[in-house]
């Protein structure tokens, strides 16, 4: 599988599957004092990791965990 095809999983995954509604709801309401935007990242960075299958995507990881924080 491609590192594209690898990331869109691991956004999906962590938008998706592993993002519950009422965390949503919490980083809408307390924004950058809700815990539910940090754990959201860290997910996406640790599912980076995961799907990647190597440590050595750590930078990667980091990066995509930050810039989601940042946007989301």
């Amino acid at each position: 599988m491609t590192l594209l095809l690898q990331l869109i999983l691991a956004h999906l995954l962590g938008d998706f599957l592993l993002q519950p509604s009422v965390w949503v709801a919490a980083k809408e309401r307390r924004r950058v004092q809700a815990w539910q935007l940090y754990l959201h990242g860290s997910i996406h960075g640790l599912l980076v990791l995961v799907i990647c299958g190597h440590i050595s995507y750590w930078p990667l990881a980091l990066l995509i965990a930050s810039m989601h924080l940042l946007i989301d």
